[in-house]
């Protein structure tokens, strides 16, 4: 499943996170961190990234950030994102 999401144009990170996240569901780091064996400060960017792109949400809950993936849906709609902005850049490009 990795491979597949950086396929669809995650990083490594952000698509072991964004399972993750999946497979756990709401967390703190910590847990992420113990699941895919990546350094706090990688964990941090790729939900940073992540969350620009409309793939993972947070909540604060006693003054702790609380992550959760977004429906996988979403991922059709992040990769038609994608390709508005591919249209938009053709009468440039040609």
């Amino acid at each position: 499943m990795i491979q597949d999401l950086e396929k669809l144009g995650l990083t490594h990170n952000e698509s072991l996170v964004y399972s993750s996240l999946l497979e756990i569901g709401e967390t703190k780091t910590g847990a992420i961190v113990k699941k895919t064996g990546l350094h706090r400060v990688l964990i941090y960017d790729a939900l940073e990234s992540l969350i620009k792109k409309g793939l993972v949400t947070y909540v604060i809950k006693e003054n702790r950030k609380y992550f959760q993936a977004e429906d996988p849906d979403r991922l059709i709609d992040f990769i038609k994102e994608k390709e508005e902005l591919a249209k938009t850049l053709l009468p440039e490009l040609h």
